[in-house]
């Protein structure tokens, strides 16, 4: 009697469970098209900033409604604020019939290296929950930046002024970099600045660019502009995604309603500016290259002017002054040359490329850094070189008279 009661008892107990049980197997999980088992050790290794593609193939073991499938990974230190999960459903599902879904994990670029568990958790209204549990582990990549922030001072230019940019780029990969390359650019307005960080160091290493000037004309139309970051690096092979920034253009006193409304639409330009820092010794030259290219349909003139530095001399070949036709490039090559004398060290040379007579287009900062001539160094080792000498001589000749003295008075002893 007690058997059968147990029996019984058993019996309920699995009704019980197989009717709270959701009613569906996970037969296959692929992550990044790489098949996943819950039973088997595999760490499935992946790179932090990347996205997941989980693809989970569900069979129905009977008909049920309102069927919600999540799939996250927990234990990031920021999963407060940024979570990693994807979600599908609410969805139906029929007996014996295989159902397959797919979610996408963004793998945040704060996440630390280490091993982590990706759960899937499938759940209706009221029944168990099934769980599946995958192992996966966290690298970083070999090369991988950040933006982490764009400074704009100020937010609300006002036109005729300047927009001054400062770019803050983070290291997050496991090599570093160096000569990073950092453009901002007002497309609409033609406008770009480009400055480069020399050198950024390993996994979360940070630093940011010189100031950016980007001259606002005093005609440009008051309304809300985007600035464009643009950041490229190892070996300039790799490009960061876009970065957009607004700022707002205030009017100016300087520019009546009748000139706005005629310059509104008038910078069609673009500007190329393939270098902005060169290293030179004293007396030697470079040259930065600043091609424009003209995008209206009809010709148009510009003027390139430059603000030297104290013992740098600049020439602009072959002409400071252009007509460049519809749809056609020019390139201005600017000659810069630091003198003998010149202070070693950084200089900076303000461009600006003018259209026509007033409109400023584009404003450049070209940085030269200017070190010791090898001559001027092999020089001065002969110099110090020549003195040393000297004075190994002058120190020699001092030994031999004394030695003669002495002689000359021992002899007068003798006799």
């Amino acid at each position: 009697m007690k058997a059968k009661i147990i029996s019984l008892l058993v019996l309920f107990c699995l009704l019980i469970i197989s009717v709270n049980a959701v009613p569906v197997n996970i037969d296959n999980v692929k992550i990044n098209d790489i098949k996943v088992s819950e039973d088997a050790i595999t760490l499935l290794n992946i790179e932090r900033g990347s996205e997941l593609d989980v693809e989970v193939h569900l069979t129905a073991v009977e008909k049920s409604d309102n069927l919600e499938l999540q799939a996250f990974i927990s234990g990031f230190e920021y999963s407060d604020v940024e979570q990693i999960a994807d979600f599908a459903g609410p969805f139906s599902v029929e007996p014996n019939v295989t159902y397959v879904k797919n979610l996408k994990l963004k793998l945040s670029d704060l996440v630390e290296k280490d091993d982590y568990k990706l759960r899937l958790v499938v759940s209706d209204k009221d029944g168990t929950l099934l769980i599946k549990t995958y192992k996966l582990h966290a690298d970083v990549p070999r090369h991988l930046l950040k933006v982490k922030d764009v400074i704009l001072t100020p937010r609300n230019v006002k036109a005729g002024h300047s927009l001054i940019a400062q770019v803050r780029v983070e290291n997050k990969g496991e090599k570093e970099e160096t000569d990073v390359k950092v453009i901002a650019s007002v497309p609409e307005l033609g406008l770009e600045a480009v400055d480069y960080i020399e050198k950024l160091k390993n996994n979360e290493d940070e630093d940011e660019t010189e100031e950016l000037y980007l001259k606002i004309d005093a005609c440009t139309k008051p309304k809300t502009y985007t600035l464009n970051v643009d950041v490229y690096y190892d070996q300039l092979h790799r490009k960061l995604a876009t970065t957009k920034v607004p700022f707002i253009v205030t009017p100016s006193s300087t520019c009546n309603n009748e000139e706005l409304a005629g310059l509104a639409g008038l910078v069609k330009s673009q500007v190329i500016i393939s270098s902005v820092l060169d290293t030179v010794e004293q007396g030697q030259s470079t040259i930065f290259p600043i091609t424009v290219v003209n995008k209206e349909n009809v010709a148009k003139t510009f003027t390139i002017t430059l603000q030297e530095s104290e013992g740098i001399s600049v020439t602009v070949q072959p002409s400071v002054t252009v007509l460049v036709q519809p749809n056609q490039a020019y390139t201005f090559n600017v000659f810069v040359t630091a003198e003998s004398s010149s202070k070693l060290g950084k200089h900076a040379l303000t461009a600006d490329l003018r259209s026509g007579s007033d409109l400023i287009i584009a404003q450049q900062t070209l940085t030269l850094n200017v070190k010791e001539s090898s001559s001027a160094a092999t020089k001065s080792i002969l110099e110090i070189g020549l003195l040393v000498l000297i004075i190994v001589l002058i120190i020699l000749g001092f030994v031999i008279g004394v030695t003669r003295v002495q002689r000359d008075d021992k002899k007068k002893e003798y006799y």
